[in-house]
């Protein structure tokens, strides 16, 4: 803003600066507008010249309120000026007017657009979110198809995943969830890689091979540790 009047050669005798307010919101307040109205109307006329960074900054209202803020303006005996549209800055009046009252239709579209996502939005977290519901889709695993899939994991441990999803009729993919719950809460035993058994053998083995080597008793007392034979063997 102070590029563009000083490029323009003005001096600027007064900043309004709007932070955390929004230019579409019905109704809402706009403290430094109103202030800005207010201190235009006084006399001697303060300000010559307007300058905002776009329509929409001015108002939003639509074209009515649109030409009714540049009427005032005029009655005013005030210029006003758009630094990211410099359109509106043309002398020729009737490409200014068209132009305006295209921007001007745009701004309502948008802010009626606008107003009803955000309507939209609230009537749906209204409706869907009451005290002590979460949002989203409804969970395909139940606790009692939880407990379900608990007790079929217990009874047939060596059952696929795919016909535990046909008895629950859920997908496959929530058995693996709910099989991944039940090893989270302590319920089923963890899962254990084939990768990780032939290693935990591996090393078994290996160890019976070094206490191979051993001395009869000692090799006895080794695998009594290992509790591969009894104490009074």
């Amino acid at each position: 803003m102070n590029r563009y009047a000083d490029a323009n050669g003005y001096s600027i005798a007064g900043v309004f600066r709007e932070e955390g307010q929004s230019a579409w919101k019905p109704g809402g307040s706009r403290p430094e507008l109103e202030r800005f109205w207010e201190t235009a109307r006084t006399e001697p006329r303060p300000y010559d010249v307007l300058i905002f960074v776009r329509l929409d900054r001015l108002s939003r209202a639509g074209i009515l309120q649109v030409f009714k803020d540049v009427q005032e303006l005029d009655r005013l005996g005030m210029r006003w000026e758009s630094v990211q549209e410099p359109v509106f800055n043309n002398p020729s009046k009737p490409i200014r007017e068209i132009m305006l009252a295209m921007m001007a239709a745009f701004a309502q579209m948008s802010s009626d657009l606008t107003s009803a996502r955000v309507k939209e939005a609230r009537s749906a977290i209204a409706k869907g979110l009451r005290p002590g519901r979460l949002g989203g889709r409804p969970m395909r695993m139940t606790s009692e198809k939880l407990t379900r899939l608990e007790a079929l994991s217990r009874e047939r441990p060596n059952e696929t995943n795919r016909k535990l999803a046909m008895m629950l009729q859920v997908p496959e993919g929530t058995i693996r969830y709910g099989k991944y719950l039940l090893r989270r809460d302590g319920r089923l035993p963890k899962w254990v890689s084939k990768e990780k058994v032939s290693t935990t053998i591996q090393r078994e083995i290996d160890r019976l091979r070094e206490i191979k080597k051993l001395a009869p008793e000692r090799a006895r007392e080794e695998l009594r540790k290992m509790g591969v034979v009894k104490r009074d063997d």
